[in-house]
């Protein structure tokens, strides 16, 4: 059996590809945008056109920065630190797919704290030093830490929460000795159609 499928933005569409397995992935779609397809099945025996189908993609809402719990204040170093941050989708939390949590004296990520949480796998990570690779890759829950020269990520302590439209990620952060001083904290994201909220400074904290 082979199935010849037509694909298309218009009626009638044309030849997408023939395939010989009775499940076939399709192109990203655009939002808001109408559908059609196809599909002609073909034996020894003959061909069986199926009807012309079509559908209407939706619009995908933009992921919105939530807050930075506590927003303001101070904490001693080797101490654990726990920050509640949000963040949300009118599509529902699971549209979310890439969340960053950033601390740091300025918006540069080399030799601050940046950390991503990876909502389509429900996973955890830290940026290296230089800020130019990942390390971690930890479940939420799991007996793990990250760190770099800044700090120490327990992921033991780390807790998620999807609720509707909003995402919260509870981090327990460990500031090392040598990482002090006054600091901001900010938020961005970006969901699974690859639309983002830009960062944003939401808060601050003072390392001592």
């Amino acid at each position: 059996m082979t199935y010849t499928v037509h694909f298309g933005t218009s009626p009638s569409p044309p030849l997408y590809t023939t395939t010989v397995s009775s499940e076939l992935a399709l192109p990203r779609l655009e939002e808001s945008t109408q559908y059609f397809w196809k599909v002609v099945a073909e034996n020894d025996c003959g061909t069986t056109a199926g009807p012309e189908w079509n559908l209407t993609t939706g619009v995908n809402s933009t992921p919105t920065l939530g807050t930075i719990t506590p927003s303001g204040g101070s904490g001693p170093v080797e101490t654990t630190t726990y920050f509640t941050t949000t963040w949300q989708d009118a599509d529902g939390w699971e549209d979310l797919k890439q969340c960053y949590f950033h601390i740091g004296a300025d918006a540069t990520v080399v030799g601050n704290v940046t950390l991503l949480y990876n909502a389509a796998k429900n996973k955890l990570w830290m940026l290296n030093d230089d800020g130019n690779a990942w390390t971690g890759g930890c479940t939420p829950g799991s007996a793990d830490t990250m760190e770099n020269s800044q700090a120490i990520v327990h992921c033991d302590l780390t807790a998620v929460q999807g609720s509707a439209d909003t995402l919260a990620v509870t981090w327990a952060i460990e500031f090392k000795s040598g990482y002090t001083g006054d600091k901001k904290t900010g938020l961005k994201c970006k969901d699974v159609q690859k639309a983002r909220a830009k960062a944003k400074w939401k808060g601050t904290w003072t390392i001592e």
